[in-house]
């Protein structure tokens, strides 16, 4: 999830699990801050899976000070780090709470299964699917399928054969890793790569 600033304004986006188009003006520039794993939680109070897929204007989940909107005009990326600070200064932000959604997500990156994370943090599995959609939105097996997706997709405008990303990043073959191609961005594994 992230704090973006957008067409003059102050945005929130949500966590997403296909790829979201977004239409700009030409010339137009976005800034982004992705929030550390649970902080969205923490700042703004609402589940992560009530905003799935949503973009909202910022000033709907929190107060913005109008010399930050001022200030973010001409220095977007001070402006949204101070954004960030100022949040996390207003809300009651639990810190073990935030390392324990880092250390789910960091599990779930190198592809550990649902029983094995959930077994690791001292969590049942269902405790550990709820934490994971106030989190990041969608289940553990699902955010461990996107940070498998992302390794690919880090690869995949290499020279490296799409076979070989494949096997490396955990798929069982290409047709597998073209399989989640399509469900995560709608498009094909050799338009990505062009």
């Amino acid at each position: 999830m992230d704090l973006v600033w957008s067409k003059g304004g102050f945005w929130f986006a949500g966590p997403d699990v296909t790829a979201a188009a977004v239409c700009l003006p030409a010339g137009s520039l976005t800034w982004g801050l992705r929030l550390r794993p649970g902080l969205a939680h923490a700042l703004f109070g609402i589940p992560a899976c009530q905003v799935q897929g949503q973009r909202i204007e910022l000033s709907n989940l929190a107060a913005v000070p109008a010399w930050l909107l001022d200030r973010a005009h001409d220095q977007p990326a001070a402006a949204l780090a101070e954004l960030a600070q100022i949040l996390s200064e207003r809300a009651e932000v639990d810190t073990r709470q935030l390392q324990l959604a880092a250390s789910v997500d960091r599990a779930a990156q190198q592809g550990l299964s649902v029983s094995a994370i959930a077994a690791d943090h001292n969590l049942s599995q269902r405790s550990l699917h709820r934490l994971s959609q106030r989190w990041f939105g969608y289940s553990p097996k699902t955010l461990a399928s996107i940070h498998r997706f992302s390794a690919a997709m880090r690869l995949v405008r290499t020279d490296r054969r799409l076979a070989e990303i494949a096997v490396v990043t955990g798929y069982s073959d290409q047709a597998h890793l073209a399989r989640a191609v399509k469900r995560f961005t709608g498009s094909t594994l050799t338009a990505l790569r062009n």
